[in-house]
């Protein structure tokens, strides 16, 4: 990606690259491209793929994994493929063409909500795009789909085959259950 706007050096690596300790970059370093997209600098403890919705850690250490229902706080979208040993990139603001579908509905259009994947799928994808409300929904606040799903994407191993376009506005899980905040969960 050209033209990164952020903290010394971290134009010399595009969001797709990740890395290997020891990191080029410091943890949490955020970057804005050209197009006005930021991204938070993390470190993967587990398998992650681009187009994949992650948690981050809420300890300040700048951790990421697939997303599921029992995350609360910051998450953002993977930007490149990366295992326990890599950092990279997570988008946190603006258009991502690409985030992964959980259920693979191929269905999943705007007008549907973001919600955390009720488990992690194989490949992990972390987010899902329901309809409406249902008896527990853990509904990704600063997250929703502007464009109807597409199926161009069908590797097996790293992606679900189904994407859709988001925007995202520095997007949260709080964890609501029946409608109401549940401080329990």
């Amino acid at each position: 990606m050209a033209n990164l706007q952020s903290f010394p050096g971290a134009a010399l690596h595009p969001t797709s690259d990740v890395a290997t300790t020891p990191f080029p970059i410091a943890l949490g370093t955020r970057l804005r491209d050209a197009s006005g997209n930021e991204y938070v600098y993390c470190d993967f403890t587990g398998p992650v793929y681009n187009g994949v919705t992650v948690s981050i850690s809420n300890d300040g250490n700048f951790t990421a994994a697939a997303l599921t229902n029992s995350h609360r706080g910051s998450v953002g979208i993977a930007c490149g493929a990366g295992t326990s040993d890599n950092a990279g990139w997570v988008q946190i603001y603006g258009r991502h063409a690409n985030a992964q579908l959980a259920s693979g509905d191929s269905a999943a259009s705007s007008t549907m909500v973001c919600v955390a994947a009720s488990s992690v799928s194989s490949p992990a994808a972390g987010m899902d795009a329901i309809a409406g409300t249902s008896d527990e929904v853990h509904q990704i606040f600063g997250m929703w789909p502007t464009a109807a799903a597409s199926t161009a994407t069908t590797s097996a191993t790293s992606h679900t085959g189904v994407d859709i376009a988001v925007w995202l506005n520095y997007p949260y899980v709080l964890g609501w259950v029946t409608g109401v905040i549940d401080p329990t969960t």
